[in-house]
């Protein structure tokens, strides 16, 4: 009797520990009103001045799994303000490792988020929006992505193969090793920042039209996939396989496909015929011999200016209106540099959160339109000088007298245009 008793006490026990167990683990799973909370709590909770001088990881984190734990399968967690634009100010949110799995994230905002080793199964993100969140490791199979915004986020090693996106925005991300293999990024906005691809899976991808200017597909695998009509100036291939990638009515400007495979060497010169590489280099190196020479060039063609204007006014019995008028271009050209370095050893700086004085930005900003508008009126009247001189030149072809002044129109425009440059080149800006 006493050994039945005693069985039944157990009994009831172990069925007691079974209810609180299943209690506890059905309670574990957070709700949509404890997680907002959470994350307000944490968002407003201020920053210290050392806190805000380290970097984001190195803060103290809204820590969802820490708080919640990693099962978050089927919440409804659209329209969440996670983090936001002023990140000095902010915590950011961590969730790794979480299941989120059909989830419903339809218009939220999650800005400097952590999201790595998540998982994604089946999770709407209609209308959400990722700004440079990382996303490392974590799974987004079946992932429903419509007018979806993706902005400088890292998807290192992850899975975002067959899915489709629908007008969605991915500028600037990172795909480094990730599977996105037969993904349909048809009409994806991913430009003006080039998305990076180096080592992924892209076999059977499809970027049909996409704008694809600067990405970088090296050593990635690019059999099977759709390039056609799509976008691909500066876009690097570097070492990726091209077996049967299409690149049909695609604009190849300045693409590299140096060391690819899958492919013969036909098809290959092919590809970088149409690339019309040798132009691109060219056009490169013009432009950065005019950079080099742009300040030397305007210090001498000042320094001319100054000497000519100078000896013209001295030695010139007879003054022409037309030497008159090139003087003074030439003198205002001299005041707009003049003011442009008083600007600059004033302790101000064209952009205003980089000045060192907010009084010589305002001051700048107010008076900048003068040089502005009065250079451009030199330039033109430059132009208009040289036209007349002209007239004289055909006139008098054996007086040497047209042919100075010629020359000294020729200088006074070069010496205006340089100004000009110089000017634009420290424009304020906010």
């Amino acid at each position: 009797m006493k050994t039945v008793s005693l069985l039944g006490i157990l009994l009831i026990i172990g069925i007691l520990t079974i209810a609180a167990t299943a209690a506890s683990e059905s309670g574990a799973k957070p709700t949509r009103e404890t997680v907002i909370a959470f994350i307000e709590s944490g968002m407003k909770e201020p920053l210290s001045e050392e806190e805000q001088k380290l970097a984001l990881t190195q803060r103290k984190p809204v820590d969802i799994a820490a708080q919640f734990g990693t099962d978050f399968t089927g919440l409804d967690l659209s329209h969440i303000e996670c983090g936001g634009y002023l990140y000095m100010a902010t915590r950011i949110p961590v969730a790794d490792g979480v299941n989120f799995s059909q989830c419903n994230f339809a218009g939220s905002n999650f800005n400097y988020a952590s999201l790595n080793n998540c998982i994604f199964d089946g999770a709407v993100l209609t209308g959400a929006r990722f700004y440079s969140c990382e996303f490392d490791n974590t799974d987004f199979s079946n992932a429903k992505l419509q007018n979806t915004e993706i902005y400088w986020s890292s998807f290192k090693n992850s899975n975002f193969s067959r899915l489709h996106l629908q007008n969605c925005k991915i500028w600037g991300c990172d795909f480094v090793e990730a599977d996105v293999s037969e993904t349909d990024f048809s009409g994806t906005e991913m430009y003006p920042y080039g998305t990076k691809f180096p080592s992924a899976n892209c076999a059977g991808t499809c970027f049909r039209d996409c704008d694809l200017s600067y990405a970088d597909f090296s050593n990635a695998c690019l059999k099977n996939a759709d390039f056609s009509k799509a976008k691909l100036y500066k876009a690097n291939f570097t070492g990726a396989n091209l077996e049967g990638a299409d690149f049909t009515g695609a604009n190849l400007g300045a693409a590299i496909f140096s060391s690819v495979t899958g492919i013969d060497d036909a098809q290959r010169q092919a590809l970088e015929k149409r690339t019309a590489r040798w132009w691109y280099d060219l056009k490169e190196n013009i432009a950065d011999f005019l950079t080099v020479a742009f300040y030397p060039g305007y210090l001498l063609t000042l320094i001319f200016s100054v000497i000519c204007s100078v000896v013209g006014l001295r030695y010139e019995e007879k003054k022409t209106r037309s030497f008159l008028i090139a003087f003074f271009l030439n003198g205002f050209a001299v005041f707009s540099t003049l003011c442009t370095f008083l600007m600059m050893f004033s302790g101000g700086h064209p952009v205003r959160q980089m000045s060192g004085s907010m009084d010589v930005w305002s001051a700048w900003l107010s008076f900048f339109p003068i040089p502005a508008f009065g250079l451009m009126f030199c330039v033109g009247c430059s132009f208009v000088l040289i036209c007349i001189v002209i007239t004289l030149l055909i006139r008098n072809r054996n007086n040497c007298r047209p042919w100075q002044l010629f020359l000294y129109q020729v200088l006074t425009l070069v010496h205006c245009f340089l100004a000009f440059h110089w000017l634009i080149m420290f424009m304020p800006d906010a």
